[in-house]
């Protein structure tokens, strides 16, 4: 797959003027091409992200997603798993205000807390 869609036109040595003007309008042209496509990063022009080195932001800061993943609602809702800042690893469910709800303790076992309301919704 190309990447740019013009190549560089046929330069004559014994022309060093020409040569020169067709130089620096392919520059332009390479320096316009690549600001659009860098302003205009999306889904159609990334194939594959490695989240080990980079994070992934939603617009609104309510999804942070990489080896560390954070999703929080309007209400303080926070839901986050992976490894975290200090190099632990994490899996949290608050609610409301930010109040713990469910956590995994450094023993692996689940914390159900006090703020919790466990339903039996179905059989």
């Amino acid at each position: 797959m190309a990447i740019f869609s013009n190549s560089l036109p046929k330069i004559d040595p014994a022309n060093p003027q020409e040569a020169i003007n067709k130089l620096c309008n392919h520059v332009r042209y390479l320096q316009e091409q690549l600001e659009y496509v860098l302003l205009h990063l999306d889904s159609r022009n990334i194939d594959e992200i490695d989240t080990d080195h980079t994070v992934i932001s939603s617009a609104s800061g309510n999804a942070v997603i990489g080896s560390y993943m954070k999703l929080t609602g309007a209400k303080g809702e926070v839901f986050s798993v992976g490894t975290n800042s200090d190099k632990k690893f994490e899996f949290t469910l608050k609610g409301a205000e930010g109040k713990p709800m469910l956590y995994l303790n450094d023993s692996g076992e689940l914390v159900i807390t006090e703020h919790s309301h466990l339903t039996n919704g179905g059989e």
